[in-house]
């Protein structure tokens, strides 16, 4: 199915690594629950939305093997996040399999001139993608500000992003989606319906 890469991709995270967790949407209403990469060509049209200044893929075609590893890289990304914000140490194994990815992005990275070290990967076949993911992922277990990182409080939602507001107190991964939604909630329950008289 391509209908994901139809619509037009959400960036609320705030960083790469979470909008790739985000592209399992509704993931905590098993009923709701929407895995957003149905294939490689919506994989491809996600990337091109959220780093849009990378190098492109050209390659078409299934993918699987490649498609796998980044579905794969994302639930186990998901699996830490959600460990880390519970009050728990992620597992060694979940943080492996990360590792395990990341490693091939090193060995297939190649510096940038210049301080401070920043390595990229070069190349359009479609093997260089899941290393690329994983380097956003491990920036984001290992730079990023993870007193910011919170989980949308919609019911079912579950989407990720790190909460840029001063007094941090953001709580929906969009105002216009769950936070509509639970305004349009908090309505009713203030506002309940009378029994029309027949």
């Amino acid at each position: 199915m391509g209908s994901a890469s139809r619509r037009p991709w959400l960036t609320i995270g705030g960083h790469v690594a979470l909008d790739l967790c985000n592209t399992r949407a509704w993931r905590l209403d098993p009923a709701r629950s929407i895995d957003r990469l149905h294939g490689w060509p919506d994989l491809l049209d996600w990337y091109a939305t959220v780093c849009p200044d990378a190098a492109p893929l050209g390659e078409q075609g299934k993918h699987a093997a490649e498609l796998d590893r980044v579905r794969t890289l994302r639930d186990t990304t998901i699996a830490v996040l959600d460990a880390h914000l519970d009050g728990h140490d992620p597992g060694a194994d979940q943080l492996g399999r990360i590792l395990t990815e990341y490693r091939r992005f090193l060995r297939a990275a190649t510096p940038e001139p210049g301080l401070p070290l920043r390595l990229h990967v070069t190349g359009t076949d479609a093997a260089t993608l899941p290393p690329r993911l994983c380097a956003h992922v491990v920036n984001l277990l290992r730079d990023a500000d993870l007193t910011r990182l919170r989980r949308c409080d919609g019911p079912g939602c579950g989407s990720f992003f790190l909460d840029p507001t001063r007094n941090r107190s953001r709580r929906w991964c969009d105002p216009d989606d769950c936070g509509n939604r639970h305004r349009v909630r908090e309505y009713a329950r203030r506002h309940p319906r009378t029994s029309r008289k027949t």
